[in-house]
């Protein structure tokens, strides 16, 4: 099972968020619900299908009150199965909240996160949604240079073979 971690590098970013006590437990619900294909002043939602009914259940729920390290790995090896990045999370005891992990972190983080990168916030394969084709889907994010973000959807069997950075968050 280490082995995986041979396919990874170093962390380029972490972060520490701290998410809110106050406010509201259906965080992700009001996120989705009020910026379906809208632009809002934090992001761009490029897909219709990001929304409450594909997105709402995650593996791991943040806790109010709670704080988390936020980690970026980059993959070294384009080869590196999609099984194996789920591993990797593992290994690392990521949380893997999904769509409300990206959602806050990009609420609370999102100067510091990586640029020009697709940053890629997993689940669990039974989790993960999947489209009209039957193809599993995760949420990623994409934080231009100039800092625009635009959310959308990755495909679990083939665009993890690509170089984007896999988002590890872990309760501290």
């Amino acid at each position: 099972m280490k082995n995986v971690e041979k396919f990874f590098g170093p962390s380029v970013v972490e972060l520490e968020i701290q998410i809110p006590a106050e406010g509201k437990n259906n965080f992700i619900y009001c996120s989705l619900r009020n910026n379906k294909r809208k632009k809002a002043p934090d992001y761009e939602i490029d897909d219709d299908n990001f929304n409450i009914k594909n997105f709402g259940e995650a593996t791991n729920k943040l806790v109010p009150g709670e704080k988390y390290l936020v980690s970026f790995f980059p993959k070294i090896d384009k080869t590196v199965s999609p099984k194996n990045c789920l591993i990797f999370l593992s290994i690392k005891n990521s949380l893997l909240p999904g769509a409300e992990g990206l959602l806050r972190v990009l609420q609370l983080g999102k100067e510091k996160m990586p640029k020009g990168m697709y940053l890629n916030f997993l689940v669990k394969k039974e989790n993960m949604w999947k489209d009209s084709q039957s193809l599993r889907r995760f949420p990623r994010l994409y934080i231009h240079l100039d800092g625009e973000a635009k959310i959308s959807l990755g495909y679990y069997d083939c665009e993890l073979t690509q170089l984007n950075l896999l988002v590890s968050i872990v309760k501290i």
